[in-house]
């Protein structure tokens, strides 16, 4: 091949590899797993006042520590209440954290209207683009501290405005916000309230958990297995299949969801079906001292 023909395939490749370039989606920075617990001074760059509503202020002291305890306060009279986040801690890319919830603590004041309290995201790339909690959190105007939860789940956020799908979201998030509003929709309604806010923490999606996990500790294995032993036929402690007993079916999920030691060393099922089976026969060998019990009872 002659150095033109060599050029114009060149050329034309370099020309597909630019374009893919030009086409691919810009890569967002990811956001921050962490606490706003207004322990430094200033607000954690939590702003507001949009509509006529009031700035967020720090407080030193009242938070549900108590005192000494500083927290965010948002007040507003006859006006949207609603407080936002720009910072890098949070926007950017929540799916690249596992961002799966947001936990907070929430206090009303005595006086104020009750309040529904929704999470409002948006982007990616603008404002425009709007999703609400499906569900409101309600804080009423008692004055006390309460810990609420609203879950990142695509089955718990509700497009309000503009167009995307929940991936684009969890990709390019562009504000965070806290809102009062009684509905999903893009925009608040007016309220009266004194709102007290903190310990605002974006934390990851649950670890995902096994029916088979049968003391809780988020792996399944052999203690699992003696646990299941022990419950054969007897209780429901080694109930992984949600039927009420102890039994068969059980230790095939636990056997489908056990977690190996070694990368990759999964034992053959022959020698799995022999240790349930050895276990199972230890769980019913009936103790010295239980056969003497029966023997003196006769």
């Amino acid at each position: 091949m002659n150095a033109t023909n060599f050029r114009a395939p060149l050329r034309r490749a370099l020309a597909v590899v630019a374009a893919a370039a030009l086409a691919a989606p810009a890569v967002s920075t990811a956001a921050t797993l962490h606490v706003d617990d207004f322990t430094a001074a200033g607000t954690s760059s939590w702003t507001g006042g949009a509509f006529g509503g009031g700035l967020p202020t720090r407080q030193s002291s009242g938070g549900p520590g108590g005192a000494g305890d500083a927290y965010l306060q948002v007040a507003t009279t006859v006006n949207h209440l609603a407080t936002y986040n720009s910072s890098s801690a949070w926007t950017g890319s929540f799916a690249a954290v596992d961002a799966g919830v947001v936990r907070l603590d929430m206090r009303n004041a005595p006086g104020s209207d009750p309040l529904q309290m929704r999470l409002v995201l948006f982007g990616p790339g603008s404002t425009n683009v709007r999703w609400n909690s499906t569900a409101a959190h309600t804080v009423p105007a008692d004055g006390d501290w309460h810990n609420y939860e609203f879950s990142l789940a695509e089955e718990s956020l509700t497009r309000v405005a503009g167009v995307g799908t929940y991936a684009d979201l969890m990709n390019g998030v562009v504000r965070f916000m806290l809102r009062h509003n009684p509905t999903p929709s893009a925009t608040g309604v007016n309220v009266t309230a004194t709102l007290g806010l903190d310990n605002i923490e974006l934390a990851a999606a649950a670890p995902p958990t096994s029916p088979a996990d049968f003391n809780g500790d988020l792996t399944v294995d052999d203690v699992d297995l003696g646990i299941w032993a022990a419950a054969y036929g007897l209780t429901d402690a080694g109930d992984a299949n949600g039927d009420g007993a102890s039994a068969g079916a059980d230790f095939l999920v636990w056997q489908q969801q056990r977690v190996f030691g070694a990368i990759g060393a999964v034992p053959e099922p022959q020698s799995l079906v022999l240790a349930a089976l050895a276990a199972t026969a230890l769980a019913f060998v009936p103790s010295r001292t239980a056969t003497r019990s029966v023997t003196a009872a006769a």
